[in-house]
């Protein structure tokens, strides 16, 4: 799966304009996919979670959610990889574009942790293990990797 098919997953699941009904469409669509392109696309999750990793961004989830721990941070990628590819690259650029999608508040803040849970859980229905996702998220190199934060 390239980063493309998995951008146009999260679109689809995205057709439902609510949080919980993005959860029910993504573990939908994620149920039905074969064994490589769910391991696919867990692996495109990861990058997704890490190419938008910044202690930039990191600062604003800490604003806009009154604090921010590391599992809050994680809940904060989580949110913004369920906005979509667009916002999703506009913050990672530049952090200060979160404040275009603040409109629409969930009701725990900018984190959503439920989101983030749909492929480990459907991996782990499928294989019944979490350790082989686990194995291939630490296998995936952060873009950032290297590069100072300023």
């Amino acid at each position: 799966m390239s980063l493309e098919e998995f951008w146009k997953v999260i679109e689809m699941s995205r057709a439902t304009k609510s949080y919980d009904g993005q959860i029910e469409s993504l573990t939908e669509i994620l149920e039905g996919m074969s064994d490589e392109k769910l391991t696919k696309f867990v692996e495109c999750y990861d990058r997704a979670r890490d190419a938008a990793f910044s202690y930039k961004l990191w600062f604003v989830a800490y604003i806009v959610n009154g604090g921010c721990s590391d599992d809050g941070f994680y809940n904060f990628l989580d949110w913004l990889i369920a906005k979509g590819q667009r916002a999703h690259h506009r913050v990672s650029r530049n952090p200060l574009w979160v404040l275009f999608y603040l409109y629409r508040r969930p009701p725990n803040g900018y984190e959503l942790e439920e989101f983030g849970q749909v492929p480990r859980d459907v991996y782990f229905d499928r294989f019944g293990r979490f350790a082989e996702y686990y194995a291939l998220a630490s296998t995936v190199n952060s873009p950032n990797e290297g590069q100072k934060n300023e």
